[in-house]
């Protein structure tokens, strides 16, 4: 780590102003992290500075908290003492590749987010998607088997939220037809780019064949099944949800300020139980639309190739029932109401 300032360094000793930090991986002697724009360092001076410290270090036989000036291009060591408070272990390599996305969920977590709200969208996308394997015939063994994927579908990264995809392909690999076409599932959840192949190859199971490709087509064929049924009752899925939901958010509301932490807790408990663990007409909603996206899609690049996937593009934006465009419709009409003016 190295702190440094313009001019004497006595209001940096002394603590007064804080120095602009620069930090070299010691082994490969490179930085370590993004370097500073606009600090008083040039790269060559920093590579000069840890091939100092590295020098006096081995001189001394311990690390050394050390003070140095540039007197234009020369460098001075004017102190050089024991750094006597405990040191951090160098990290253990760990090459293990994760990617994070915000894609989407962007819109709902927009901007920093406070580890309150993070702790319980990572709850509930686990609670959520938990039943959603679920509902298309995943055992509950296998789901117990994934317990680390679905309790970190999320990740939270200097403050924002953002998809953790590895995870995200575990929990997909999971349904019923992935080891029989995988590219055509991974079409249907609307991925647009997929993983490496490495890392998809190493997270996804071998292709079915044998006696296990019966086995997986009896698998879509229940889910099949169980999808038609569901299709067919989803009106009546939906207005018990909303019903549902009517009772949840229309109950009288208690005094968030005055209440105990056991009211709060029961309120909360409460409006979990009626809600979140009941999530079916969202998620077979949802589910059907991937089913169609993924087919129409497929379809229309079969039959038109490019071509097919710009009408597809075509058909399918633009649709103004849709409550999550509906800032960016009203941004679009308040711009039209201050042109006119």
């Amino acid at each position: 780590m190295i702190s440094a300032t313009d001019g004497l360094a006595d209001q940096l000793v002394s603590g007064e102003v804080d120095g602009v930090d620069y930090r070299v991986d010691k082994a490969s002697r490179q930085p370590a992290g993004a370097a500073p724009t606009n600090g008083p360092l040039a790269p060559g001076d920093v590579a000069r500075l840890a091939d100092l410290a590295a020098r006096i270090e081995t001189a001394f036989g311990t690390p050394q908290d050390i003070e140095w000036a540039f007197d234009d291009d020369r460098l001075y060591v004017l102190q050089a003492r024991p750094i006597t408070t405990p040191l951090q272990d160098p990290p253990h390599p760990d090459e293990t590749v994760t990617i994070f996305d915000n894609s989407n969920i962007v819109e709902s977590y927009p901007g920093l987010v406070s580890p309150l709200t993070y702790s319980f969208a990572q709850y509930a996308y686990a609670r959520v998607y938990r039943a959603f394997v679920r509902l298309v015939g995943v055992p509950a063994t296998t789901i117990a088997r994934e317990a680390a994927a679905f309790d970190n579908m999320l990740g939270r990264v200097d403050g924002r939220v953002y998809y953790n995809l590895v995870n995200w392909y575990r929990c997909l690999a999971l349904l019923p037809g992935f080891a029989i076409n995988r590219g055509h599932m991974e079409t249907m959840m609307g991925v647009g780019e997929p993983l490496p192949a490495d890392i998809a190859d190493r997270l996804a199971p071998p292709r079915a064949s044998g006696l296990a490709l019966v086995g997986e087509w009896l698998r879509v064929a229940r889910m099949a099944g169980c999808l038609a049924i569901a299709a067919a009752r989803l009106p009546t899925t939906i207005r018990g949800f909303y019903q549902r939901l009517d009772v949840a958010l229309g109950a009288d509301a208690i005094d968030i300020e005055a209440a105990p932490l056991t009211a709060l807790a029961a309120e909360y408990r409460r409006i979990e139980a009626e809600l979140l663990d009941r999530w079916d007409a969202p998620l077979i909603n949802d589910f059907l639309c991937m089913i169609a996206f993924g087919g129409s899609r497929k379809l229309l690049e079969r039959w038109f190739g490019t071509p097919g996937l710009a009408l597809h593009n075509d058909v399918l934006i633009g649709q103004g029932d849709i409550v999550s465009a509906e800032p960016a419709q009203r941004i679009a009409a308040l711009g039209r109401q201050v042109a006119a003016v």
